[in-house]
C-alpha cells in the first residue's frame, strides 16, 4: 500500500464518473501525475452520457480515458451467484442479491488487464475507509497481479487535508479548479449496474427515512399483468416466451417489467466487513425473479439433504462474496460442490407478476420428485405406500423415542 504520492508518476483510477473519483483525478493531476481513467460501463447508459463522462474525466486532468462494456460479464457472474445461492443478507422475505460485490469482481478483472497494456502498476479508486469496496478492490487486484501497488486517496492525510472529507468540500475544491459539478437533486446516492440499484447515504443513513414508490428507478412505467414462460437448462435461463434469451436485453426487460410491480426491493440493516452496521435499500427485480424460479425447480428435483447443503453452503458462499473472497479456496470448494446441484435444474415455468410478488402458474421438470399420487387426499390404488407402511414407520419412530 502506497501511503504517499511523492514517487508516483502514473496511476490508474477506477473512474465512476461521480464526485469522489473526479476530485481524485483532479487532485492527482495537479501534482503532475499522469492519470489513466478507466470507466466500467456496467449500467444502461446512452452514448451521449458516456461522452459526457469522458469529457468530465479529461476536464479533471485525466491523461488517458478508456471505457469498457462489462454488462454481459456481470450478468454471467450473476447467474453463477444465483445457481450457488450465494446470498447472506436477508430479513423476512426480503434479500440483498449481492449486486455490488458481483460488479467489483468484473470491474477489477478488466481494469488490471488494461493497466498491464498501458504499463501502469498503481491502482486507485474512490472507495473510502468506511466502506466495503476498499477491501474488495484491494483483494481482487492483488489476486490477479501480486506485484500491483495500491494507492487510496481517502487513506492519505495530505489528500484529506487539501480537499476536505465531505461532499460540500469536494464540490468547492472542483469549483476552485474551474470545474462545475452539478449538485444532484436527490438526497441520497444511487450506485447502479445492469443488475439493479443500490440506494444509500445522506437521508437514508437515518432509520426514520424511507423511499416512496416514485423514488425507485424501475417503478416509473406501469405494465399490464401478463403470463410469461421461462425454460431452464442446467440452472441457466435458456428460453423466454419460447425465444432463445439474449441476456442484456432479457435482464433489462425483466428489471423494467418486474420492477414496475415492486418486485426485488429490499431494505436492509447489514454488517459491513469492518463489523459496523450500515443501511442499504436495494432494487434488483431480475435477480429476485430468476432466483425464485430457480428455487421452484430446485424444490421439485432435489431431496431434503441436497436442499439443506445448498442453503447452508450458499449462505457461507454469500458471506465470502460480500467480503471480496469469491476466488478464495473456501469459495472454490463450495462452488465445486454446488455445480452438481445446478445440473438438475432443468424445466419450464409459467408465471406472472402481481403486486410485490412472482406468481407461479405451472411447473414442469424432467427430474421432478413431486408425485401427486403420493400426496393426494383422494383414494388412489397406484400410490407407492399405504397406511400399513406408515404404521411400520411410526413403530420405528417409537423405538427411537424410547
Amino acid at each position: 500500500m502506497i501511503k504517499k504520492i511523492n514517487k508516483i508518476k502514473k496511476i490508474c483510477v477506477s473512474y465512476s464518473g461521480g464526485l469522489d473519483t473526479s476530485v481524485a483525478i483532479k487532485w492527482l493531476s495537479n501534482k503532475g501525475i499522469k492519470v489513466y481513467a478507466y470507466y466500467a460501463d456496467i449500467d444502461d447508459i446512452s452514448i451521449k452520457e458516456l461522452k459526457r463522462i469522458k469529457l468530465n474525466a479529461m476536464k479533471c486532468g485525466a491523461h488517458k480515458f478508456k471505457s469498457f462494456n462489462l454488462k454481459r460479464e456481470i450478468i454471467n457472474e450473476a447467474l453463477k451467484v444465483i445457481k450457488y445461492n450465494a446470498f447472506n443478507i436477508y430479513s423476512g422475505k426480503e434479500k440483498y442479491y449481492n449486486t455490488t460485490p458481483i460488479s467489483r469482481i468484473i470491474i477489477t478483472k478488466r481494469i488490471v488487464k488494461e493497466m498491464k497494456k498501458d504499463s501502469v502498476n498503481i491502482w486507485s479508486d474512490g472507495s473510502t475507509y468506511k466502506g466495503n469496496d476498499i477491501e474488495r478492490f484491494f483483494i481482487y487486484s492483488l489476486s490477479i497481479n501480486k506485484n500491483i501497488k495500491i494507492y487510496k486517496p481517502w487513506l492519505d492525510s495530505k489528500f484529506i487535508n487539501e480537499v476536505g472529507g465531505g461532499r460540500k468540500e469536494m464540490i468547492l475544491f472542483l469549483k476552485k479548479n474551474n470545474i462545475i459539478y452539478s449538485k444532484k437533486k436527490k438526497n441520497y446516492s444511487i450506485d447502479s449496474n445492469i443488475l439493479g440499484n443500490t440506494y444509500e447515504g445522506e437521508n437514508l443513513e437515518s432509520l426514520d427515512s424511507h423511499l416512496s414508490k416514485k423514488n425507485f428507478e424501475y417503478n416509473k412505467k406501469k405494465y399490464k399483468k401478463k403470463i410469461y414462460k421461462i425454460y431452464f437448462k442446467n440452472g441457466i435461463p435458456y428460453y423466454f416466451n419460447n425465444k432463445k434469451i439474449t441476456f442484456i436485453k432479457f435482464v433489462k426487460k425483466i428489471n423494467k417489467i418486474a420492477g414496475s410491480f415492486g418486485i426485488g426491493i429490499s431494505d436492509q440493516i447489514e454488517n459491513r466487513i469492518l463489523g459496523t452496521k450500515s443501511r442499504g435499500v436495494y432494487e434488483s427485480p431480475f435477480m429476485e425473479v430468476i432466483h425464485i424460479l430457480y428455487e421452484r425447480i430446485a424444490n421439485c428435483v432435489h431431496n431434503e439433504g441436497s436442499l439443506t447443503l445448498y442453503k447452508e453452503n450458499g449462505y457461507k458462499l454469500g458471506c465470502l462474496l460480500y467480503k471480496g473472497l469469491w476466488w478464495s479456496y473456501e469459495a472454490k470448494m463450495i462452488k465445486h460442490m454446488l455445480k452438481f446441484f445446478s445440473k438438475r435444474i432443468n424445466g419450464k415455468i409459467n408465471f406472472c407478476f402481481e403486486k410485490n410478488k412472482v406468481k407461479i402458474l405451472n411447473t414442469k421438470s424432467k427430474f421432478s420428485l413431486y408425485n401427486k399420487k403420493n400426496v393426494s387426499m383422494e383414494k388412489n390404488k397406484y400410490e407407492n405406500f399405504s397406511y400399513r407402511d406408515r404404521i411400520g414407520y411410526l413403530n420405528i419412530k417409537k423405538l427411537i423415542i424410547r
